[in-house]
């Protein structure tokens, strides 16, 4: 995937030099259709229902009925036009600076590795 910067509500910016670079944001957003909100809001609740009554064999009605309800709920949030599954992250600090080290130019942002977590419904960026 090719670098592309833009300003915070989405207008490109097509020719850039790059003096100092003090943060990267990577943001994912998938699409919330029927199959992607299920398969999110199914992980997402068994996640919140283990945090929520923790992971023993004793809590296992407690996670039940916590999770029975967090999916529902994040299946009627879900499934929107307007909605996408968010992931996002900043780059550290660390990274920056090896990022900067390796020679960021304008027109590419070299390899990036970047590990996301898709953790939250929103509306759409665009």
């Amino acid at each position: 995937m090719a670098a592309t910067f833009e300003t915070p509500t989405g207008c490109a910016i097509p020719e850039l030099t790059i003096g100092t670079m003090n943060e990267v944001v990577v943001r994912a957003e998938l699409v919330a259709t029927q199959p992607n909100c299920e398969t999110y809001c199914a992980a997402s609740a068994r996640a919140d229902a283990e945090a929520a009554c923790g992971a023993t064999a004793a809590a296992a009605a407690c996670r039940t009925d916590a999770e029975t309800k967090a999916e529902a709920s994040c299946q009627t949030t879900c499934v929107s036009e307007t909605k996408r599954i968010v992931a996002e992250t900043a780059l550290s600090a660390e990274a920056l600076l090896q990022l900067n080290a390796r020679g960021v130019s304008s027109t590419s942002l070299g390899e990036l590795k970047v590990d996301l977590v898709f953790d939250e419904i929103a509306a759409a960026s665009k």
